[in-house]
């Protein structure tokens, strides 16, 4: 019985702490996409709302092939956009994510939309977006990236195109929200179950009559 009202306890506490974990990765698929002219090797991958410009991140980092394998990390502290993003990501709303690839920001450039839901396989608790979470970071690995300089049958105004091969994922750091009246009931009752346990300890070693 006191190993179980030790472990009530424990949980109980780390249950009322919130604890910043991985709530959800997506991944993202570019299959070629022609938006350059052929002499340019290095781009931006920009991920945000097609229908929210402000709540764009990632677009501060050049990317080129000798970048994959790495991680981009953004935080409240690194984007000025990403308390927009992270406020659209727990709103309840299924919107529609879109992630870039440009060389020219915002007017060169191709993009991939796909809902919330869709994107993060039914995230959170809601099974559409990270309502009820606090957003602490977002990271983009890059797995793939690929600069195909042929143009594939691709052309622009001014020339023969680049083809973009792109994959990778969106990973969403945050942790759970807990209401204060929760919050404070948890707290009791693990306080409550380590007082318990520790009286018993004591009595049964002599110290408490």
């Amino acid at each position: 019985m006191s190993r179980i009202l030790l472990c009530l306890a424990a949980i109980s506490f780390y249950a009322s702490t919130s604890h910043a974990a991985v709530i959800g990765i997506g991944t993202f698929d570019i299959p070629g996409a022609g938006i350059a002219p052929n002499v340019i090797d290095i781009f931006r991958l920009t991920y945000g709302f097609a229908a929210d410009r402000s709540a764009d991140i990632f677009d501060t980092f050049p990317v080129q092939a000798s970048d994959v394998g790495r991680t981009f990390t953004v935080t409240a502290a690194d984007d000025p956009n990403f308390d927009n993003l992270a406020r659209a990501l727990t709103n309840g709303t299924d919107n529609e994510l879109v992630l870039y690839v440009w060389f020219d920001y915002p007017f060169s450039g191709a993009g991939l939309g796909t809902p919330e839901s869709i994107f993060f396989g039914h995230p959170g608790m809601n099974g559409i977006d990270f309502q009820g979470f606090r957003i602490s970071a977002i990271s983009l690995r890059l797995d793939e990236f690929t600069v195909d300089h042929t143009g594939g049958g691709f052309t622009v105004d001014y020339g023969s195109g680049t083809r973009v091969f792109a994959h990778g994922d969106i990973i969403v750091e945050g942790e759970l929200l807990v209401s204060e009246p929760s919050t404070l009931l948890m707290a009791c009752t693990g306080l409550a179950g380590l007082l318990i346990h520790t009286r018993r300890r004591w009595r049964a070693s002599g110290r408490l009559s």
